[in-house]
């Protein structure tokens, strides 16, 4: 069973994070038990635009600066040796992950999604403060 600590990233910034792997760049993403959705910044789309697949679909997502629309995008991303391949609403999410960047010194570029957690079998686990996955016959 993977297992991960989240205390780095609570006692930074309040907030579960983990570091995932895209296209050979770490980049910080936040698990959003509140949200059942994936979002990623769109500096993230405009850095890999030629290696990410799209969507026509478009989307709207409420955030700290209000609904926001966006499109669709497919982020292939590796967490720990696994890989996934996830759907993520893209917005502009500067202002807000800036702010958390100026307050801790951490930059965030994206979140996990409840969708994300049941798909793939992973459980927040606040009493240990770690994120494990669950084995597959667990599910």
């Amino acid at each position: 069973m993977m297992t991960f600590p989240l205390y780095y990233g609570l006692s930074k910034t309040g907030l579960p994070l983990i570091v995932v792997n895209i296209f050979g760049n770490e980049v910080c993403l936040m698990l959003d038990t509140g949200s059942n959705r994936n979002i990623i910044d769109q500096r993230i789309y405009d850095q890999f635009r030629d290696r990410l697949t799209t969507s026509e679909t478009s989307s709207e997502v409420l955030t700290l600066n209000g609904a926001t629309k966006g499109i669709i995008i497919d982020v292939p991303f590796t967490f720990e040796n696994d890989d996934y391949h996830e759907p993520f609403l893209c917005v502009e999410m500067t202002d807000t992950f800036d702010k958390i960047h100026d307050e801790s010194g951490i930059q965030i570029y994206g979140s996990l999604g409840n969708h994300f957690f049941l798909k793939n079998g992973w459980i927040i686990d606040f009493e240990r403060i770690e994120v494990y996955k669950q084995k597959p016959e667990e599910t």
